[in-house]
This record gives C-alpha cells, sequence and structure tokens, in this order.
C-alpha cells in the first residue's frame, strides 16, 4: 500500500550538488530528511487510523521538505480513501509526471478508476440536482393552485 521511501535510507554526507544543478535540484538537508522521515511515519500511522486527511497533511509536508515524488502516490491514496477523488486524481497525476513509475499498467489502471468515480459523483450529484428542482417545482405549482 505504502510506497518505500528510499530517499531517506540515502546517505546525505554522500550526495555532492553539481554545480551545473539548479538550486532547486539540491538535496534536503539532513534536518529536512530526518523531519520528512518523522512526517512520513506520522502519516502512514493517520492513515492506518482513518484519519485520512491528516495524513494527507503529514505527507504533504514531507513532500515539501524532500520533492520526494513517491509521498505524491501515498498523498493520492489518502484523498481517494477520503472520498476526495479529484485531488487523488491530481496527486496521482503529478506523481505519474514526476515518479519513477515501475508499474505503468496499474497506475493507468488506477487513474482510470479515479476519472470513472469521478464521473459517477457528477452524474450522482446531476440527478440530485435535477430533483432538487422538480421538488422545487411541485412545491411552486402547489402554492399557486
Amino acid at each position: 500500500m505504502f510506497l518505500a521511501i528510499l530517499l531517506f535510507l540515502t546517505d546525505v554526507s554522500s550526495a555532492q550538488e553539481s554545480p551545473a544543478e539548479p538550486a532547486s535540484e539540491a538535496a534536503p538537508s539532513e534536518a529536512a530528511r530526518d523531519r520528512a522521515v518523522a512526517l512520513f511515519n506520522n502519516g502512514k500511522v493517520l492513515f492506518d487510523e482513518g484519519n485520512y486527511m491528516a495524513a494527507v497533511a503529514a505527507w504533504e509536508r514531507a513532500y515539501e521538505l524532500t520533492e520526494e515524488p513517491k509521498l505524491l502516490f501515498n498523498i493520492a491514496s489518502a484523498y481517494e480513501r477520503a472520498g476526495e477523488y479529484a485531488k487523488a486524481l491530481e496527486a496521482l497525476n503529478l506523481y505519474r509526471a514526476l515518479g519513477d513509475i515501475d508499474d505503468q499498467e496499474t497506475l493507468q489502471r488506477r487513474l482510470r478508476n479515479l476519472e470513472a468515480q469521478i464521473e459517477r459523483e457528477a452524474e450522482a450529484r446531476s440527478l440530485e440536482l435535477e430533483a432538487q428542482l422538480g421538488a422545487d417545482e411541485d412545491s411552486v405549482c402547489s402554492a399557486k393552485a
């Protein structure tokens, strides 16, 4: 369910910044990595407890600190469990754009499932709105009679 965050296991001192690399590509500091690891672990506990939006908050902060794309997968999973399908789709598409994806087929299937869920929700909202409008029209007609 969770992607291993191998980035956190690498030795920070062995990562040398190339002079040609832009500043935004610099490796996070050891303190930032330590904080991100703590946030990742907190997010995992929160996710396991069913507190999905709190897990999102922890993992998003970890992502801000490290820009580790694998965190986006976890963020998408938490959004999906919370019923926030559009946000899950957004996070998964960002993961697809930035991450090294081993299993494209599974990822594509998951993206299609999220898109279908968003479509079903939109249809349900539309039907609910139509039913409310119909009920409102009926009450207006009754009031006139």
